[in-house]
């Protein structure tokens, strides 16, 4: 069975292997939106801050409840709650877990969750662990989501979305999803994964953005994207992080993350608020990117640091031949990430981007072949 569906994968051109990004090509495919992963004056912080600290050099070899409990993850969730503006701050391994975490165990059989039908992979996963009643609403459609609140009596609902969609580029309506859900008593978990360090009045995520702190149910925010880090948090209530520490599967049975990667997380989110000039720096490159493509068929209407240009038969071809060319890091996203006839080459836009990077991409994705 493995070896046939593995030889399935191949002869629909869906297969997937591992490949390690070749230096000499322009990343436009990474989430390293700011540059953190590689910045030198972040490293340099970094390594200064475990000279002066060397407990941080040692392992947890433990999960958070045994023994790998270090002082720097509390000392890093109170930082955080403070700057992100919530009441308390758990920190799991990654966004994946995170989301594991909290779907799983706070969400209960009893339960139904409305997800939107573009949320990442790890949300339907954390709500097929928890056995909830699962319903999908169309992409973004806050009246298919009110039509079905609507039909939901007596039931504790619980209304999933991500701020923006790594895939498509665009945001979710906050506005009006929060209007809706507290119109019908729903309670909001959004992943801010993207959103993180490119969205919001400061960078800190859509949330911020519109002051949504308190009518936000739960957040979840990584740090392996924009932060250059490695690790994800959940944002929410005292009494959300107590219950969490109890009954979150993901975060109570895995070894805790090493101290220097969550000491990498407290210094990138600092360095973070303190150079606000590679925020400012990728929303240029974003808006210029915007400027010159408008006229180009095929690009999804976006205006965020991830943009899609949709494949069209022959554009599969533009794609090897840019990649023979050798000049640039973008990855084709086929099915089954994507929808059949949904599949699009999904451009990262950072802050190290230069102008003439960007026209020479597009100029590239125009070609005849």
């Amino acid at each position: 069975m493995i070896k046939e569906k593995l030889q399935k994968r191949i002869l629909t051109g869906n297969y997937r292997q591992l490949n390690t990004l070749n230096p000499k090509l322009i990343d436009f495919s990474s989430n390293d939106y700011l540059g953190f992963g590689k910045n030198k004056q972040l490293i340099g912080r970094f390594r200064q801050a475990l000279e002066t600290k060397p407990k941080l050099w040692e392992g947890t070899c433990s999960a958070r409840l045994i023994a790998g409990n270090h002082p720097i993850f509390e000392e890093t969730e109170s930082y955080l709650s403070q700057v992100f503006k919530a009441d308390a701050c758990l920190l799991f391994n990654s966004g994946y877990t995170a989301n594991l975490g909290v779907f799983s165990s706070v969400v209960t059989r009893f339960d139904v969750v409305l997800y939107d039908e573009y949320v990442h992979a790890s949300i339907r996963d954390g709500i097929r662990l928890s056995y909830a009643q699962a319903i999908s609403f169309k992409h973004n459609d806050m009246d298919d989501l009110a039509q079905k609140l609507s039909s939901l009596y007596n039931k504790t609902v619980y209304v999933a979305v991500e701020s923006l969609y790594s895939m498509d580029g665009d945001f979710c309506p906050l506005p009006e999803l929060v209007y809706i859900c507290e119109k019908f008593g729903a309670k909001i978990i959004i992943d801010e994964a993207h959103a993180t360090g490119t969205s919001g009045i400061n960078g800190l995520g859509l949330v911020e953005n519109y002051h949504f702190e308190d009518r936000v149910f739960i957040r979840i925010h990584t740090f392996g994207k924009a932060m250059g880090a490695q690790g994800a948090m959940v944002l929410g209530s005292i009494e959300l992080k107590k219950y969490l520490i109890n009954f979150a599967r993901p975060f109570i049975y895995t070894t805790a993350a090493s101290p220097m990667e969550v000491l990498r997380i407290q210094l990138a989110v600092r360095f973070f608020l303190e150079n606000p000039k590679h925020l400012k720096k990728l929303r240029k490159n974003v808006q210029y990117f915007m400027d010159i493509r408008k006229g180009v068929p095929n690009f999804l209407p976006v205006n965020s640091s991830i943009q899609c240009l949709m494949l069209q038969g022959t554009e599969l071809e533009k794609i090897r031949v840019m990649q023979i060319q050798e000049k640039f890091s973008i990855k084709p996203i086929l099915y089954p990430t994507v929808p059949q006839e949904k599949e699009r080459i999904r451009i990262c836009i950072h802050s190290f981007n230069t102008k003439k990077q960007l026209d020479n991409l597009l100029k590239c994705l125009t070609l005849p072949i």
